[in-house]
């Protein structure tokens, strides 16, 4: 894997074939493997808290939050301006 990236499934199923996945992945069974034992099939803020908790409960830190932007924006700035006032 080279990064977080938008593509189809369809671009990327070479590169992916056989990782697990979770949420939208796991509707692509032809593409991605299934979740891992244990793994919950769609990610929620339950499954999250259970993950920080058995990790804290080890003795293991968290990895720092980052936030990962993987949708393009959907403000642009505009190419040309409307005239406001009539001519």
């Amino acid at each position: 894997m080279d990064g977080p990236r938008v593509d189809r499934p369809a671009e990327i199923a070479e590169l992916v074939r056989g990782v697990a996945a979770v949420g939208a992945g796991a509707l692509l069974p032809e593409v991605f493997a299934a979740p891992a034992p244990g793994m919950p099939e769609y990610q929620s803020a339950t499954a999250l808290a259970v993950y920080a908790a058995r990790e804290l409960g080890a003795g293991r830190a968290l990895p720092e939050p980052v936030p990962l932007y993987l949708r393009r924006p959907d403000a642009e700035v505009p190419k040309n301006y409307k005239t406001v006032l009539p001519a």
